[in-house]
């Protein structure tokens, strides 16, 4: 006498193993909300500003970006104000775009 063929892999509800994966635990197994992700936080954006010699408005150069990043190119801006090739701005400044009240 034969005995009845087993199902080589149980794919019923509620089993935990389906087909593809064989020790699948679904990640929120008892119905609760899922907890927030957790995500790094931003970095802090900071921005060059000049002062226009000929109508002495502040003037934002180069993007907003990690004080870093724009080290090198605040130093460069410094180096040309100072030896007197660049004419037209004056008092750089590095400044964290995080406070308005700087830019007034």
């Amino acid at each position: 006498m034969t005995e009845p063929l087993k199902p080589r892999v149980s794919v019923g509800y509620g089993t935990g193993n389906p087909a593809a994966a064989p020790n699948y635990r679904p990640l929120n197994p008892w119905g609760r909300r899922m907890p927030p992700a957790e995500r790094a936080p931003r970095p802090e954006l900071w921005q060059i500003i000049v002062t226009d010699r000929r109508d002495r408005k502040q003037v934002r150069v180069g993007p907003q970006m990690t004080k870093e990043c724009l080290s090198s190119l605040f130093h460069a801006i410094r180096t040309e104000i100072v030896s007197g090739r660049e004419t037209r701005w004056s008092e750089p400044m590095l400044v964290p775009m995080s406070a308005p009240a700087l830019l007034a």
